[in-house]
């Protein structure tokens, strides 16, 4: 069993990868018929702001470290992540490409034994993001416990939440049945 989930690790790994070079091909624009595609993708890496980066990276290791998935209450445990991931993108200049590319990097840097966990953390965090954007944000809010002084948040931010992370295999590690 333990040979099959890494396999279905690395076919995640695989699958994320390639949609992460779907998604650099079809970030492409013309300007002009007469010219040549060009690729905002390549530019991205050497762009990304540091200090945004590090934010990113900071709330992904809490949600790592700290955020309890499967056990009782883990729904409403989940509202200061949430909340979280959204304060990241309220202040980030990154775009959805540049925070792709650093969840992958920063998903191929962890434990392959743990990548299952992190990835049903990530969905939950972004579920839970997507959630408090909503019409029963408030509530939600009130049943963990919890206060935000930037509630409500913008759903364009979400979408930058949701793409990149669903982009790297958050949404499809739930999706995937573990063969033995």
């Amino acid at each position: 069993m333990k040979k099959s989930i890494k396999q279905n690790i690395i076919v995640l790994m695989a699958v994320s990868a390639m949609a992460l070079s779907a998604c650099a091909k079809s970030d492409t624009s013309t300007t002009d018929s007469s010219k040549t595609e060009t690729t905002d993708t390549a530019s991205d890496a050497a762009d990304i702001n540091a200090e945004d980066e590090e934010k990113l990276i900071s709330v992904l290791v809490d949600i790592r470290d700290n955020m309890e998935v499967g056990t009782a209450g883990s729904s409403l445990k989940a509202v200061p992540f949430g909340a979280e991931l959204l304060d990241w993108s309220i202040d980030t200049t990154m775009n959805t490409n540049e925070t792709k590319q650093v969840v992958a990097e920063w998903l191929s840097e962890q434990d392959s034994d743990k990548l299952a966990e992190i990835n049903e953390q990530l969905m939950l965090a972004v579920n839970t993001a997507q959630a408090l954007t909503g019409e029963s944000g408030k509530e939600l809010m009130e049943s963990a416990g919890f206060e935000s002084e930037n509630y409500p948040w913008s759903d364009a931010k979400t979408d930058i939440i949701s793409e990149a992370l669903n982009a790297v295999g958050a949404e499809g590690a739930q999706e995937r049945p573990v063969s033995e």
